[in-house]
């Protein structure tokens, strides 16, 4: 769950930031407004559009981390048990305490290089740390995951 909280909150600010327009109707939506305009499907899908991605990564991530941490669901009850039997946690299981860490450690780089953005444009020295950062979790992603890692926001590919 935190994983799914932190990707789909860097999703909607990095959306965000490219509508600058968007913040003030985000703020002041009713719950209603707030799903109808800013649900996590036409977030994901507008960021895609955006880039240029046609195979759909961004709920691809969603969906995985739904499927196993936030939703009752046959594989998210099978992480939260021990050997099936239904002993729920805390339990130390080293499968699923690496899975979960990898799974933060290819999320996370790109949620800070969205969650540090220079809204304003105001701060060169703070968009080029963040170039440098965003240069380093996508080379650091290709060499552990390969091509297949999925670049970073403002990023080629």
């Amino acid at each position: 769950m935190h994983v799914r909280d932190i990707v789909e909150t860097y999703f909607l600010v990095d959306y965000l930031r490219s509508n600058p327009d968007k913040i003030a109707v985000w703020k002041s939506a009713t719950k209603k407004q707030r799903l109808g305009d800013f649900g996590p499907s036409l977030i994901r899908d507008a960021l895609d559009k955006r880039d240029g991605y046609t195979a759909g990564m961004r709920k691809a991530t969603y969906d995985l981390i739904s499927e196993h941490a936030s939703h009752a669901t046959y594989r998210g009850f099978q992480m939260a048990s021990q050997d099936g039997l239904g002993r729920l946690g805390p339990l130390m299981d080293k499968p699923k305490l690496q899975a979960w860490l990898e799974e933060m450690a290819k999320r996370f780089g790109h949620a800070a290089v969205v969650l540090l953005s220079d809204f304003e444009g105001l701060d060169p020295r703070l968009d080029a740390t963040r170039a440098h950062y965003l240069a380093a979790v996508n080379a650091w992603g290709e060499k552990y995951y390969g091509r297949s890692f999925p670049k970073g926001p403002g990023a080629a590919g």
